[in-house]
């Protein structure tokens, strides 16, 4: 054994013999009963469990069935309100938003009509403005 083997054998014995002299010292097992410690650290039982039992009570399908639909039908009652009102407040827009637009319309058809007049008159005063060449008549004796 070369001396580096031994002093790493004498450094790990003292190590543990410190370690050994710093933890307290041992107590001896109790002295009870290993059957009374048995009996003491073994688990409760667990509750017993409850008796499960089928519900054969008879069914009445159609009072279930009926009980159904009047649910289903207080439940469409219930929105159909609010439906209603969603549906008059859209087409209420629509229409105003229409009746603006023809509004509009009729205002721009308005001013051509009279633009259309005045262009009219214009026409005539510009007509009745320039004077008529006649042809001339013949005299009165000419005739017959």
């Amino acid at each position: 054994m070369t001396d580096e083997e031994a002093d790493e054998i004498l450094r790990t014995a003292r190590e543990t013999l410190d370690r050994l002299a710093a933890e307290p010292p041992y107590e001896p097992r109790s002295t009870e009963d290993p059957f009374e410690r048995w009996e003491r650290m073994k688990p409760k039982p667990e509750p017993p469990k409850r008796e499960r039992r089928l519900d054969t009570a008879p069914i009445d399908w159609h009072a279930e069935v009926e009980r159904a639909i009047a649910a289903e039908r207080a439940h469409m009652l219930a929105l159909l309100p609010e439906l209603v009102a969603e549906l008059r407040t859209e087409a209420s827009d629509s229409l105003a938003a229409v009746a603006r637009a023809l509004r509009t319309d009729l205002a721009n058809l308005q001013i051509k009509l009279g633009e259309l007049y005045l262009a009219m008159a214009n026409e005539k005063a510009e007509k009745s403005a320039m004077p008529v060449d006649l042809p001339s008549l013949p005299l009165r004796g000419g005739l017959n």
